[in-house]
């Protein structure tokens, strides 16, 4: 947890393209999986576009993702769920916006331009190794994510882009 001495990670240039890519895409993906409405879909870009928040604060890694979410929750934020359980393969907690926000974030490069899996499992093993625990839970959650995509219908399409 954050103390005064040790400073948080924080949200640079590159964090905000992340995060503006990971709106952009979960809008999209929201529509293309699901059908969702315009204001659905707007609610899927303010959902990715926030979801990296816990950074500001974080001094590790791991912790954004609860750090956010609770700072959400705090506020009202109705996805803040989605956002303390990003990224987290072993998740106990599902929802349609949660698969929208993970596909999101693993099809949108560290700069915020599209990517596919393969290229960001890639980047995340030249950044950290492939004994990472970063590249291990982003591997799982990319096996996770595939095979909860083609348990929808019609998302042929959709698995093509991600593979």
């Amino acid at each position: 947890m954050m103390n005064d001495s040790t400073p948080a990670i924080g949200m640079d240039d590159n964090r905000l393209r992340h995060c503006r890519g990971v709106g952009m895409k979960a809008s999209e993906l929201g529509r293309a999986l699901f059908g969702w409405s315009d204001d659905k879909c707007r609610e899927m870009f303010v959902m990715g576009y926030l979801h990296d928040v816990g950074y500001q604060f974080a001094q590790e890694q791991s912790e954004h993702e609860e750090l956010g979410g609770a700072l959400l929750r705090s506020l009202g934020f109705a996805y803040w769920a989605e956002i303390f359980h990003h990224g987290d393969p072993d998740s106990s907690y599902q929802s349609d916006e949660l698969l929208v926000l993970n596909l999101a974030d693993m099809l949108t490069s560290k700069d915020g331009s599209a990517t596919t899996i393969p290229a960001r499992l890639a980047d995340i093993a030249s950044r950290y190794g492939v004994e990472s625990t970063q590249y291990v839970a982003a591997k799982k959650l990319a096996d996770v994510l595939v095979a909860q995509v083609k348990e929808i219908h019609g998302s042929q399409e959709i698995l093509s882009q991600l593979l």
